[in-house]
């Protein structure tokens, strides 16, 4: 059974919100690339392994932030009545971008991704300046995002643009 079976089969089948770590998504990650690798070595279109992945990523996240918020919400509110719920959307998307980007393995294996500064950051203490760029970890990139700060997290455009497509379909 592949790393992605298992996360899948534990988060489906349990009620509670099952552990995932750090060394379960790198594995996921790595047969994820294999499988890229291979189809591309050959010529092959990934377009299909490509959505499979997308939908995983999207059933995973969509299941887990709904078990921990499922307490939180009462089951019987109607949508209206969510002052918060713009928020909550765009926590589940920002939940959302972080497992496209460790499931497709482009973070590296300390779960950093390389982010461009278009304007001078500061982070606790550590300063970037404008128009450098630096590994920084995916949590604080899509924290960054979130603050409107302006930069840039450096994947592939062709997944961002076709995973920003999949995102508005399912709106």
């Amino acid at each position: 059974m592949s790393s992605i079976d298992r996360i899948v089969l534990a988060e489906v089948v349990g009620e509670e919100l099952s552990k995932l770590n750090r060394d379960d998504l790198l594995d996921v990650s790595k047969e994820v690339r294999q499988v890229l690798s291979f189809c591309l070595s050959r010529l092959l279109s990934c377009a299909k392994f490509i959505e499979l992945v997308h939908d995983v990523v999207k059933s995973l996240h969509q299941i887990r932030f709904s078990k921990v918020i499922s307490d939180l919400v009462p089951s019987a509110a109607r949508e209206e009545s969510f002052i918060d719920l713009n928020f909550l959307r765009e926590i589940a998307r920002e939940l959302y971008t972080y497992y496209l980007v460790l499931l497709f393995g482009l973070s590296d294996e300390e779960l950093r991704i390389p982010v461009k500064f278009e304007e001078d950051v500061v982070i606790g203490e550590r300063r970037y300046r404008a128009f450098s760029s630096k590994l920084i970890r995916v949590s604080e990139a899509l924290a960054l995002l979130r603050s409107r700060a302006k930069i840039r997290m450096l994947v592939p455009r062709a997944l961002v643009e076709y995973s920003n497509t999949l995102l508005s379909e399912t709106k």
